[in-house]
């Protein structure tokens, strides 16, 4: 009984700990993400403000600027992601067990089963969830690029053109 109860203890510190985890991967997250949209939020702006400095730019150098801002940003909000469902997944996991081990140790003390709060059907469809999330606000990221570049096609003079003032 006693080494069921030091393996309850582990398993919640192993909880705590990627509580931590999942909090600092989440507030990297927003934080990249949200100096991302305001980098392409200050490219539209520009555009559309108006400004014949901006007006008389080539496109290709204003969607370039976005691109380098898109590519990095992109592939790190991935692997914060990825980072995330890993750690998350795990925790349910061992959530799991610990609710698993609880319950074995309500039965050796009491002879009465405790009630399990997550199931394998709940978790796995859980982790499926988050997967789409993910995928949904990845393509956001992604879809506030395409607009940059709509907007900077459509605003900004072609190459080799003349600029009117």
């Amino acid at each position: 009984m006693e080494a069921l109860e030091n393996k309850i203890k582990e398993k919640k510190t192993l909880l705590k700990e990627h509580d931590g985890r999942l909090s600092y991967l989440q507030s990297n997250g927003f934080q990249l993400g949200n100096f991302y949209l305001v980098f392409q939020g200050v490219i539209l702006t520009a555009i559309a403000s108006g400004d014949s400095v901006f007006r008389c730019l080539d496109r290709s150098l204003l969607i370039s600027l976005s691109a380098l801002a898109t590519l990095p940003n992109l592939v790190a909000l991935y692997l914060i992601g990825e980072e995330y469902i890993k750690i998350i997944t795990q925790r349910d996991e061992i959530s799991i067990r610990c609710d698993k081990d609880n319950n074995e140790l309500a039965i050796l003390k009491t002879g009465k089963s405790q009630k399990v709060t997550v199931g394998k059907r709940v978790h796995s469809f859980r982790r499926h969830i988050r997967i789409i999330c993910f995928a949904i606000c990845m393509a956001c990221f992604l879809g506030v690029f395409v607009v940059v570049v709509l907007v900077c096609m459509k605003t900004l003079r072609k190459p080799g053109s003349k600029c009117k003032h």
